[in-house]
């Protein structure tokens, strides 16, 4: 799907060149915006919180665009606001908005707002796809395959911010029961945990699949998990191999994972906004569904 011309105009404002304000700061336990650029902000978010209630797309993708921008003007300190605001777009009924919201979540906001939101989306879709269950068959597959799309561009998102609220987020959520119908994203959970690439993330990866190889019933997602970490595991090269998942020894893997020099680095919290984009994965696909 093309980028609406408008939304890639505001993705190139947004990326390399910011403007920094030396009013506006960002400390570890907040942002605290300029008299000027706060009371801008507020401005143009309410006005753009009654434009996204309108029944047009364009106008909703527009609002959102505009609050995006808004992060240009102080690019040193990302107000939580924006990224609130446009968390609001990801379950948007049109995938165009909600493509659009997120794309520029991935833009220069503010990280921990970000997460937040993107893990408010995973735990709402998951509800929706069950919700989803009652409808008729043909509806059905309509609103699921939209959510799995839309599940799945959560992920990768979530895979771009290295950072331990992120890794929490797909804890939370590789630790449910993966027969729950919300439960059909363990590959895109497991790649964006290793894609982390530290002890703790790996090991969560380690961790969830030793679960579920107990469990018969889970073969077809343990499978999928196991070649995602046998894949990623061998592609660190080296002179020891990854030890087998198929029958996963969870001593064997974590003294392999703590013999990686690449995987001393601990997760953190970012304090910086990242560009970032999940286009060029999205048509990428490390294992097929089963």
């Amino acid at each position: 799907m093309a980028i609406p011309l408008l939304l890639a105009a505001v993705l190139a404002v947004l990326a390399p060149a910011l403007d920094e304000c030396a009013d506006c700061l960002w400390t570890e336990k907040k942002v605290t915006l300029c008299k000027r650029h706060k009371s801008g902000d507020r401005s143009t978010l309410g006005k753009a919180k009654r434009a996204i209630k309108s029944d047009e797309p364009d106008a909703r993708l527009a609002a959102y665009e505009l609050v995006a921008s808004l992060t240009a003007a102080h690019a040193n300190a990302p107000s939580p606001e924006v990224a609130e605001f446009l968390a609001q777009g990801l379950l948007d009924d049109d995938v165009t908005v909600s493509r659009g919201a997120l794309d520029l979540m991935l833009v220069g906001q503010h990280p921990g707002a970000v997460i937040e939101g993107l893990g408010a989306a995973v735990d709402e879709l998951g509800e929706r796809m069950k919700r989803s269950s009652s409808s008729d068959a043909m509806e059905q597959v309509t609103l699921l395959t939209e959510e799995i799309n839309r599940g799945s561009n959560l992920f990768r998102a979530l895979g771009k911010f290295r950072d331990e609220r992120a890794l929490a987020v797909l804890a939370s959520y590789l630790e449910q029961k993966p027969d729950n119908l919300g439960q059909v994203f363990s590959i895109e959970a497991a790649s964006a945990a290793l894609g982390y690439n530290s002890v703790e993330s790996t090991e969560l990866v380690i961790d969830t699949l030793k679960r579920i190889q107990k469990k018969k019933r889970y073969a077809a997602i343990s499978e999928n998990v196991c070649t995602v970490l046998s894949s990623w595991a061998e592609a660190k090269g080296g002179a020891t191999p990854p030890p087998p998942c198929e029958e996963l020894d969870a001593k064997d893997w974590m003294a392999w994972v703590e013999a990686q020099p690449s995987l001393t680095e601990p997760l953190g919290r970012l304090d910086t906004p990242i560009t970032a984009s999940i286009r060029s994965t999205e048509s990428t696909t490390q294992v097929q569904r089963q």
